[in-house]
């Protein structure tokens, strides 16, 4: 079980480094095979504060999947409480997003199924992150 963990962990990470890197692509050379800048971000944020706060999250999900792969660390959870706070946030993060997903297709239903969804595709995946760390003590 800590193997599947371990993947999973991994996998979220590149994907959103990925995700990074895609924006970061698309801003400077503006390439037609990826989604134009718009759908990458949704703008309540500016990308010149975005991308660092990415860069962040970024660090601190390596750190994460680093302690997880030694199983020990700061990071490495195994206290009950921080573990059940970790679900309860994923699950309100989560939730918030599908959510967020519902009112987006509702208030535009020209862009279904996935128009302009990146920003919330990509905030599912840091709320599944959160909930594998979260159940990680609790399953294995």
């Amino acid at each position: 079980m800590h193997l599947i963990y371990l993947i999973l962990l991994w996998t979220f990470l590149l994907l959103f480094i990925l995700r990074v890197l895609g924006q970061i692509y698309v801003a400077i050379y503006q390439v037609s095979w990826l989604p134009p800048m718009s759908e990458w971000y949704s703008g309540v944020m500016p990308y010149y504060l975005l991308l660092p706060s990415q860069f962040t999250i970024i660090m601190l999900m390596t750190m994460i999947v680093y302690d997880f792969t030694r199983a020990s660390g700061f990071f490495f959870v195994t206290d009950p409480t921080t573990s059940t706070a970790l679900i309860i946030l994923s699950i309100i993060y989560f939730s918030a997003m599908v959510i967020r997903y519902i009112i987006k297709m509702t208030r535009h239903p020209e862009q279904r199924w996935f128009g302009e969804s990146i920003p919330i595709l990509f905030h599912s995946v840091l709320a599944t992150f959160l909930f594998l760390c979260g159940t990680y003590s609790r399953v294995v």
